[in-house]
């Protein structure tokens, strides 16, 4: 087994961890690889690093055929390896996707099968130099003859004297270009491939071997798979590490019709995490995972609230903008018994003193927590003074103003940082987040009581009081 080292691409800025590389090559690695997709190439940075390095095989994982036709792409593969002394550089080339190639490059996908076989013959028959070189293939003729042609192209032969051997990998996972990766190539960088998938893999490199006829095997050709590795005594923060580049490649690297990491992540068995990745990425919704801001209000535009429209009634006063927005949200709590708590050793947060229901006309809905809370005081002895906090929600503002309103509820004491109108409202989650934000807000303010209210759409209210401990 054989290490390499992957650099990629650039991101917003041309940065080489030339550091890394070097230690990688004092360590006995074999490779370094380069990437491209739509900003830096593959080939430039080997170049720079062929220069500051003397042993270590330079790759391409990959060159992208649309970039560039397949004479180019060998004069660059012979050129780096000569600079670099000779037998260092792997061509390693694939296809890419058909909105690089069709949207970056401006080339037709194409039929890719015939396409490769084409490039890569080509390329091997440049770096032979045994003749100048001619070929009629399916997809890629030298000399050109199709449309456009003056017809005066003559074959050519290399002006540099190549090295003959300059190994050409393919970078696929599809069983069709697996084959003609075993059939005509020096190598394979395996998409996707992990211990696994090794039983599926071996009888299409076999199955090319045999279509290559020259007792072509094991030993004269290798495979390189990628992994990630990172050093940390933090396993969750790893994956979490992990999850902004599988979801780019699986949710955004292709279209919803044509995606090859998409398909290799259902092949392996995440069918549904693989749908649900690709929906959110091409939706633009690729952050969903990262919450750094709530979704509102930040969302919200205060310019337009004076121009919009009632919602239910045209003298009405409710508008979007004084109704809750649905936002995604998440609470969890765990309640037991006092006894059970004691047994366990835990130490609750708060206790549950009593709760109310109200139920009224379902056309008020809106005012139900009123009736409800007022049960709670009867239940409790507790009153608005004798109360610290309150959490009501607002599917709607009036539902908590009806509530100030006729308790007599000062604004400091009711939803501190903000209710469903200014923060959203998370369907399935709305008792769960009111209590959860009212324990923490008592937490932080050292308040001691709390009541959470919220209606509901059929009349209904209800209301819970919790006293911390």
């Amino acid at each position: 087994m054989k290490l390499g080292i992957s650099v990629g691409y650039s991101g917003a800025d041309m940065r080489l961890p030339i550091e890394k590389v070097l230690r990688a090559e004092e360590l006995g690695y074999d490779s370094v690889w380069t990437a491209e997709a739509y900003g830096s190439d593959a080939i430039t940075p080997l170049a720079y690093i062929a220069a500051l390095t003397t042993r270590i095989r330079l790759g391409t994982g990959i060159m992208q055929l649309a970039g560039r036709p397949p004479a180019m792409a060998a004069m660059q593969a012979a050129t780096v390896d000569a600079l670099s002394g000779g037998g260092r550089f792997i061509a390693g080339i694939g296809v890419s996707g058909p909105q690089i190639v069709e949207g970056w490059y401006g080339q037709p996908w194409g039929r890719p099968y015939y396409r490769l076989r084409d490039y890569v013959t080509i390329m091997k028959k440049i770096f032979a130099r045994e003749e100048p070189v001619t070929h009629q293939g399916k997809e890629i003729s030298l000399p050109y003859t199709g449309p456009g042609a003056m017809g005066i192209g003559k074959p050519l032969k290399s002006i540099l004297h190549m090295n003959p051997n300059i190994p050409v990998w393919l970078g696929s996972g599809t069983e069709t270009n697996v084959r003609l990766a075993a059939e005509v190539c020096d190598g394979i960088l395996p998409l996707g491939f992990v211990p696994a998938t090794a039983p599926m893999y071996r009888p299409w490199i076999e199955e090319g071997f045999a279509r290559a006829g020259n007792g072509k095997s094991w030993k004269d050709f290798e495979m390189q798979s990628s992994v990630s590795v990172i050093v940390t005594d933090d396993l969750r923060d790893a994956f979490r590490q992990m999850k902004p580049m599988i979801a780019l490649y699986a949710g955004g690297m292709g279209h919803s019709s044509k995606n090859f990491h998409n398909d290799m992540m259902v092949r392996r068995g995440y069918g549904d995490a693989a749908k649900t990745i690709q929906e959110l990425y091409l939706a633009g919704r690729k952050g969903e995972t990262k919450i750094e801001k709530d979704e509102m209000p930040f969302k919200a535009n205060p310019e337009k609230i004076p121009s919009l429209k009632p919602a239910f009634r045209k003298e009405g006063t409710v508008t979007a903008a004084t109704s809750s927005s649905i936002s995604d949200g998440a609470a969890a709590l765990v309640l037991m018994r006092e006894s059970t708590a004691k047994r366990l050793g835990a130490q609750p947060i708060a206790r549950i003193v009593a709760h109310a229901t109200h139920s009224q006309e379902p056309q008020w809905f809106t005012t139900a927590p009123v009736g409800a809370i007022a049960r709670l005081y009867e239940k409790t002895g507790w009153n608005t003074k004798t109360v610290d906090l309150y959490e009501i929600n607002e599917a709607f503002a009036v539902v908590t103003m009806a509530a100030m309103k006729e308790h007599g509820l000062p604004h400091e004491k009711v939803n501190i940082h903000g209710g469903a109108v200014a923060l959203g409202h998370p369907i399935g989650a709305s008792g769960a987040r009111l209590v959860v934000t009212l324990l923490g807000a008592l937490r932080k303010t050292g308040g001691k009581r709390g009541i959470a209210s919220l209606c509901i759409g059929g009349g209904e209210a209800t209301a819970l009081a919790v006293e911390m401990l």
